[in-house]
């Protein structure tokens, strides 16, 4: 198994990005408890589909800010924000300079059906900015299952135990084959305590293959089947 992992790493890590604002890379400040407050950061992940895109979480890019993406192999690049749905919390990204198709995934050979509760997932992203260079570190876990989105809409979730933290948002979920499962979005956490922010507590949320891939439908494309307006009210901002 260690060795299957250190494989599918090899295959998918150059695929995954750190997403910074231009202006504020990194720790921005310390607060009262001398905790560190990274501000504008996350992570995203390189996919082809009608070209080369990034993926992310909408809130790592929320504002009016100019972002970058760094590589793995440190290489900086500027990106446009081309869409974004807070309702689902994703955004797509455009680069503004050339990106090799090599490091991207193809995100219509991807999918969640067949994942089983039990099955080993791995996170890649850069949590709390530790790789200044940009590369991805690993986190491994165990899908617990598929949970209820929004009250009231058809939508789902995926919950596991594999690390998400601060800076982690908007990274990918691989299965141990190196399938693109979903887009990490959240973690439980209980309030927060004395100066800290939210960290891991076992209970990792990703947004599913199918919600991404329905983004992409809208972003891209311009199609968004019927079903999916109404599990999803809220309106994909093309920008």
């Amino acid at each position: 198994v260690e060795g299957a992992l250190v494989q599918m790493l090899d295959r998918v890590s150059r695929s995954t990005v750190t997403v910074v604002t231009r202006q504020r890379i990194g720790v921005t400040s310390i607060d009262a408890a001398g905790a560190k407050i990274i501000a504008g950061a996350g992570s995203g992940v390189i996919i082809r589909d009608a070209g080369v895109w990034i993926l992310t979480n909408a809130h790592v890019v929320q504002g009016t800010g100019q972002y970058d993406i760094t590589t793995s192999s440190g290489r900086r690049i500027p990106v446009a924000v081309h869409a974004k749905d807070t309702g689902v919390d994703l955004a797509l990204l455009s680069p503004l300079e050339s990106l090799s198709e090599a490091d991207a995934v193809e995100i219509a050979s991807t999918g969640t059906s067949d994942l089983r509760e039990g099955q080993w997932v791995v996170a890649t992203g850069n949590p709390f900015l530790l790789a200044e260079n940009g590369a991805s570190a690993a986190s491994l876990g165990v899908y617990s299952g598929a949970r209820v989105g929004r009250s009231g809409s058809t939508d789902y979730l995926l919950q596991h135990d594999a690390e998400i933290n601060p800076g982690s948002s908007g990274g990918p979920l691989w299965d141990l084959h190196g399938r693109l499962l979903g887009i990490n979005g959240a973690i439980v956490t209980r309030s927060m305590r004395q100066g800290g922010g939210p960290s891991h507590t076992g209970a990792s949320i990703t947004i599913p293959h199918a919600h991404v891939r329905r983004f992409l439908d809208s972003a891209i494309r311009g199609t968004v089947p019927a079903e999916t307006v109404a599990a999803n009210p809220a309106p994909v901002i093309v920008e």
